[in-house]
């Protein structure tokens, strides 16, 4: 090998490792600033969907029973986590909303930063929790939960 080559190809090869690590420090950046925009976006149409009449805050009040008797967060439900109790929560509500309160897949997907095809699946879970309750007993008491309590909210209004 040539000295005289050497000492440039050395420093030609820092100088890419400069540019390849500048290069991945404005990707992280680009990606963080896409988060966060998406995050802004969701927020905003949930205001927008609260301004419309949604059924936002009242899911507020869904989210404190089910912390009580839980203590599962909404930003836990809300979350990619796919621990069991979590999961089971997750779809009884989703359950809930679609056939007591009447709102589509698309809307409570969008509440929960989920599809709407998720939605389907969780709600034909909890109908195979209702064909056999002998089995799913547990999943079907977060169900109970869940409607009894909203029961008890409208006596006392």
């Amino acid at each position: 090998m040539n000295k005289d080559y050497y000492p440039e190809y050395i420093a030609a090869k820092q100088k890419l490792t400069r540019l390849q690590k500048a290069h991945d420090n404005l990707l992280k950046a680009r990606r963080k600033e896409l988060r966060e925009y998406k995050l802004l976006i969701h927020k905003m149409r949930q205001e927008i969907h609260q301004l419309k009449g949604g059924s936002i805050e009242k899911c507020a009040d869904i989210y404190d029973r089910i912390m009580d008797a839980y203590g599962v967060s909404e930003q836990e439900l809300k979350s990619p986590i796919r621990d069991r109790n979590i999961v089971n929560v997750r779809h009884a509500l989703f359950y809930y909303l679609r056939y007591t309160k009447n709102m589509n897949t698309n809307q409570i997907g969008a509440l929960f930063n989920r599809d709407h095809s998720t939605v389907i699946n969780a709600c034909k879970n909890v109908n195979a929790w209702l064909d056999v309750p002998q089995v799913y007993r547990e999943e079907l008491q977060i169900l109970n939960v869940i409607n009894n309590e909203q029961n008890k909210g409208k006596n006392a209004d």
